[in-house]
């Protein structure tokens, strides 16, 4: 059985993830999301900017295995509780 959420969780994080690197490492592929202060700071390359963005990457990368891992494989071995509880941490860690 497929848990369809947990898919689609899994690659709207590889995308926003994808998003991410490619503005850490030069891109500018969706800048126009950005607010006007943030465009600016991107596009002057900071380094703490790009520090936190490739950081933020990783971490929507890392949410998006456990959404998956949640819904499969990880089902098995935890209890239920502990799944619940894991879900809804992923959920505000991505959330922000």
């Amino acid at each position: 059985m497929v848990a369809w959420g947990a898919v689609a969780a899994y690659w709207w994080g590889v995308g926003c993830g994808s998003m991410r690197f490619d503005w850490a490492a030069g891109g500018m592929a969706g800048a126009g999301t950005l607010g006007a202060g943030r465009k600016a700071r991107a596009a002057a390359r900071d380094p703490e900017l790009i520090t936190v963005t490739w950081i933020t990457g990783f971490l929507k990368l890392a949410v998006a295995v456990l959404a998956v891992g949640l819904a499969h494989f990880l089902s098995r071995w935890l209890p239920r509780r502990l799944l619940l509880l894991g879900g809804w941490v992923a959920g505000g860690v991505f959330t922000l």
